[in-house]
């Protein structure tokens, strides 16, 4: 992802898919600045009046996002720029590295195919725990307020 993403996010994700619904849920709850907006884009009703110039059979096919400036990233790119979003840098960031990047995006529009494929344990293993252990955390910093922390 070579260009600066402007902020926020819009991205738009199949949320009838297990493991793609899952990772939204996992990015946006470690999304402390608020800088993602997630679409449901097998809705029709969702991306009514947004003026997106994408088929919805598009955005379904791989993953789409559009920044605050109107520009357009697609597969790979989303992924880089919502994690770094979310404060997970560290993920996004071996999905630029000159292996694992053209890989990524080499392998990226085949698990898009066959996402509904893939097994329930997966989306557990990858995103739900995760997304358990980041509630409990957002959880944690609203109690604290000042310094204070209470129960």
């Amino acid at each position: 992802m070579s260009d600066t993403v402007a902020f926020p996010l819009t991205i738009f994700y199949d949320r009838s898919c297990r493991l793609c619904r899952s990772e939204m849920h996992n990015l946006k709850l470690r999304d402390q600045a608020d800088r993602l907006r997630l679409v449901d884009a097998s809705q029709a009703e969702q991306l009514a009046g947004l003026a997106l110039g994408v088929p919805q059979q598009e955005l379904l096919a791989l993953i789409h996002a559009r920044d605050a400036q109107g520009r357009w990233l697609r597969g790979v790119a989303v992924f880089e720029a919502a994690y770094a979003a979310a404060g997970l840098d560290w993920v996004a960031r071996p999905l630029r590295w000159p292996v694992v990047g053209p890989l990524a995006r080499r392998l990226y529009p085949w698990v898009a195919r066959h996402r509904n494929r893939f097994p329930q344990w997966l989306a557990w293993l990858l995103f739900e725990q995760a997304s358990r252990r980041a509630a409990r955390r957002a959880v944690a910093r609203s109690r604290c307020d000042a310094g204070q922390c209470g129960l």
